[in-house]
């Protein structure tokens, strides 16, 4: 790009996604990364609150609403229902956490939302995938899994968290 572009205001191709990725790298660094367990504890959290709910749940109850596994019933409501509660806190304060980026012009508060969205997203995602695996290797529960309708759940929670 010739020093008259930059000058006449012209911006660089792909800006929004390089502004993006900045913020995304930024947040993973101070949300994830200033402490050893930081994505560890992303994944343990969930199985905690899951533990709890299905051994306080089987003590009053038999058997769960659908199926015969609490633990993994809770797994697909409580994985759900964290995505969109994370994701509507997170996005939530997205111009807050990255108003000192703002003033710069190439950061919009569109790049600010977007990039909070994304990393949640993909770390959410991976949560899900990790957690109900092993769920699933675990205990036998006989489930017959269907992508498209856990696909389609998971992108509606973050959508609307969104």
């Amino acid at each position: 790009m010739a020093h008259s572009d930059i000058i006449r205001g012209d911006l660089p191709r792909f800006s929004a996604a390089r502004s993006i990725m900045a913020l995304m790298l930024r947040e993973m660094g101070s949300t994830y990364g200033d402490s050893p367990g930081g994505y560890v504890w992303a994944i343990i959290q969930p199985i905690g609150m899951i533990m709890i709910l299905a051994l306080g749940f089987s003590l009053l109850i038999k058997a769960p609403s659908l199926g015969t596994s609490f633990v993994l019933f809770y797994t697909t409501g409580f994985l759900s229902f964290d995505m969109y509660k994370q994701m509507a806190d997170k996005i939530g304060s997205a111009l807050t956490y990255s108003k000192p980026m703002l003033a710069y012009p190439r950061v919009t508060w569109l790049d600010a939302v977007l990039a909070r969205f994304f990393l949640n997203l993909l770390t959410l995602s991976t949560v899900v995938c990790i957690v109900a695996s092993g769920i699933l290797m675990m205990i036998e529960t006989r489930t017959i899994i269907s992508i498209l309708p856990i696909v389609l759940g998971l992108s509606m929670a973050a959508l609307i968290g969104l």
